[in-house]
């Protein structure tokens, strides 16, 4: 899960800094099985400015991590040939994943308690 996680993260990272540069956007992520994953602000700070993010890019972001995914599954396990073929098919063979980037809380108290409620009984106990 962990794992997942990394690479979810590293794709925002990545498609936001190309589309904002120097603007840090905070995450909060956790994993479930279901509804939302990753909570991410409305924009960042620049130079003590605040920049608002105006959309993510849904196919562009699901393109990222699909790619950054089998990458990663790929350098964890190189010396697995039949895990090797396995991650080129499925990326191949499976082009779509659906990101939904258009939910956004318009206070930030409402964005504050789901994040909160998260954190406070995480959907998975370790």
């Amino acid at each position: 899960m962990k794992l997942l996680l990394q690479v979810t993260a590293r794709a925002v990272r990545e498609v936001l800094e190309d589309l904002y540069p120097d603007v840090p956007i905070g995450m909060v992520y956790t994993v479930h099985t279901f509804g939302r994953d990753l909570v991410i602000t409305k924009g960042g700070l620049r130079k003590n400015t605040w920049v608002e993010i105006d959309e993510i890019p849904g196919n562009r972001l699901a393109s990222e991590w699909r790619y950054l995914l089998c990458k990663t599954l790929r350098r964890a396990h190189p010396n697995e040939p039949d895990l090797q073929h396995a991650i080129t098919q499925g990326y191949h063979d499976h082009r779509g994943c659906q990101v939904y980037t258009e939910s956004f809380y318009p206070k930030g108290l409402q964005a504050a308690k789901y994040i909160g409620r998260y954190l406070g009984h995480p959907p998975l106990a370790g």
